[in-house]
């Protein structure tokens, strides 16, 4: 998905949305506690969680058959669970809290409420007036790469910028993962500047646009980047802002995309290097989906091979 980062913060006095930038707002969401019933199975308390925190991105959906566009928050990570630090635990038992612990609380409280009526303690709540929906964002084995591309993305109610690989065993980790591999679509590999904008002198609307991007924790300008600006958006109006560019190989300059309104620091230039690297390797969907392949045939993968995924 291309969507926002955001972090989701449930404590027992509300749950906090979390930007990258650390912007916090409160939120009318309920995430019961989760608990165990007789049968041993998982299953959900009347009070609220307490210090569960999730990783995720929110993203707008939008209906194809009336064009009602619905944000979603697509929980991909566990870090904290009732108070509990889980960041050194695999990834694949993060992700499977996040469903039993997490949203499947919510989902059987939802469950009881329809079916207890009044007789239920927090009958009064209504979980269809919530700002946005959750949900555990999706991933898939390895050798379902072509499936996802060619049939999973076509139908998603979101945009997509591409794949990301991400390591069944992996810890958490902050800042960046250098065993995450991102591969995004050629034409969406794109890198958040800073720009500085200065009218030329004696000119009307004409500006001399400088990218920067972060080095040892300070603004690096890049004079050799050119930057270009569809018609009828105005350079200074994202002046000193973070803006997404991607590259356009044929005019040798990076095109705006967007203002990141969620960020507040540029790419760093190791980050820069990665992507302008991508870009040169051009690596297709074909190439990527014949590289999965390729991967699935070692003997690391012998347990994944037989797993079925219904795309």
């Amino acid at each position: 998905a291309d969507g926002t980062r955001y972090m989701l913060l449930c404590m027992q006095d509300g749950v906090y949305l979390i930007s990258r930038s650390f912007e916090v707002r409160r939120l009318q969401l309920r995430f019961p506690m989760w608990g165990v019933s007789k049968d041993k199975k998982p299953s959900f308390k009347f009070v609220p969680q307490v210090a569960t925190l999730l990783d995720g991105e929110m993203v707008v959906d939008a209906d194809p058959a009336t064009g009602e566009k619905r944000r979603r928050f697509y929980a991909y990570d566990l870090m904290s669970m009732g108070g509990k630090k889980v960041t050194d635990l695999p990834f694949k038992q993060r992700y499977a809290y996040i469903e039993d612990f997490v949203l499947g609380p919510r989902r059987l409280e939802q469950q009881a409420m329809a079916r207890e009526g009044a007789k239920y303690p927090y009958h009064m709540y209504n979980y269809e007036g919530e700002c946005f929906k959750v949900r555990r964002k999706s991933f898939y084995p390895l050798h379902a790469a072509q499936s996802v591309l060619s049939t999973l993305i076509p139908k998603l109610l979101h945009e997509s910028d591409g794949l990301i690989f991400q390591d069944w065993e992996d810890r958490y980790e902050p800042l960046t993962c250098e065993t995450l591999l991102k591969w995004k679509y050629s034409h969406l590999n794109s890198v958040d500047f800073k720009l500085h904008v200065q009218p030329r002198p004696s000119a009307s609307k004409e500006y001399d646009c400088t990218l920067l991007v972060n080095r040892q924790g300070r603004p690096f300008p890049m004079e050799d980047e050119k930057v270009a600006f569809p018609n009828r958006i105005d350079p200074a109006d994202y002046h000193q802002k973070i803006v997404e560019c991607s590259y356009n190989p044929e005019a040798k300059t990076w095109v705006f995309l967007r203002e990141r309104v969620d960020k507040d620091t540029p790419n760093d230039f190791n980050v820069f290097k990665k992507v302008v690297r991508s870009i040169e390797d051009d690596i297709g969907e074909e190439e990527i989906v014949k590289l999965s392949k390729e991967a699935t045939d070692k003997p690391l993968y012998d347990r994944d091979r037989n797993r079925k995924c219904n795309i």
